[in-house]
């Protein structure tokens, strides 16, 4: 069920800003732009939620962040970028969804391994 236009910002006008967030994608995208604090803890939320929509923004917006952070360790385990633990993460997770997203989107970012 769609409202008209006018009742909408009606409505809005009520409401906290942070919570329009979630009424729809656009104002989603504004609030990842803008607000959204990127820490290690919410992209391994984010991948053990399988949440591939938020997910694929964040890495739109941050790619070249994971790409730099080179040797990430984690527990006992290096890695040779961030993005590399993601896609680690996304397996031993079981977030199919996410790690769709990394090979079609990121793929060309993954460092190649020589054979040996």
């Amino acid at each position: 069920m769609e409202l008209c236009e006018e009742l909408q910002m009606y409505i809005y006008d009520y409401m906290q800003p942070l919570w329009l967030k979630n009424v729809d994608k656009t104002r989603f995208h504004k609030y990842i732009n803008k607000e959204y604090i990127v820490s290690e803890t919410s992209i391994r939320r984010l991948v053990r939620k399988d949440s591939d929509f938020i997910l694929n923004l964040l890495l739109k917006k941050n790619i070249d962040k994971f790409i730099k952070y080179k040797k990430y360790i984690y527990k006992t385990a290096s890695y040779k970028n961030y993005l590399e633990f993601i896609i680690y993460y996304c397996v031993n997770n079981q977030s199919q969804k996410c790690i769709n997203i990394i090979k079609n989107n990121y793929s060309n970012y993954l460092i190649k391994h020589k054979n040996r």
